[in-house]
């Protein structure tokens, strides 16, 4: 598996060569996503957005929604075990600032999906919306019908104790110093 590093030196190298939204996104083992991944990286691009990066935890929460929507045939964001999309998203060990989801049923292709939710208000919202990160599936019923799911998430930042103590004493001593009292020396 790629590390977060190793994803965003190859996502920063692709927007700098001028590859746009064809962004690679790591090691998601179906070519459909990476190309639905890349669509949704496309729409963001042409309004000036920054892409999403492939997260695997938004991929399997993504990828128990799509299963469960096409096992029971129901297009739903509820689970068949009362579950929200954040919910899931949580199960899967990530924690977010905010997370949205989109699902659909029947397209057959990437540009089918992609053409339906972007004339939704709501689903556009959450492909131009205010998310980094990005994990998809589909899943098919067994009367060959495809569902789609997209989770997208805003991770909460990961703060180094070390720097975070320092910064708190700086703000700290900021404000002391606008009330002429002596800094706090650690």
């Amino acid at each position: 598996m790629m590390s977060r590093i190793e994803l965003l030196s190859i996502v920063a190298f692709g927007l700098a060569s001028g590859l746009g939204g064809q962004i690679a996104i790591g090691q998601s083992p179906d070519p459909e996503l990476v190309d639905l991944i890349q669509a949704h990286n496309r729409e963001r691009a042409a309004r000036a957005l920054p892409p999403l990066a492939f997260n695997a935890k938004l991929e399997e929460a993504a990828r128990v929604q799509a299963r469960d929507m096409a096992e029971h045939v129901k297009l739903s964001h509820e689970g068949s075990d009362g579950s929200t999309p954040s919910q899931r998203i949580e199960r899967q060990g990530y924690h977010f600032l905010r997370v949205g989801e989109n699902v659909a049923e029947g397209p057959k292709t990437v540009e089918e999906v992609m053409r339906i939710w972007m004339n939704s208000p709501h689903h556009r919202e959450n492909i131009l919306g205010d998310f980094t990160e990005i994990g998809a599936a589909v899943a098919t019923s067994k009367d060959g019908n495809p569902y789609w799911c997209v989770d997208f998430g805003t991770p909460l930042p990961v703060l180094d104790p070390d720097r975070a103590s320092a910064e708190l004493v700086r703000a700290l001593n900021l404000e002391r110093a606008k009330h002429s009292l002596p800094a706090f020396v650690v």
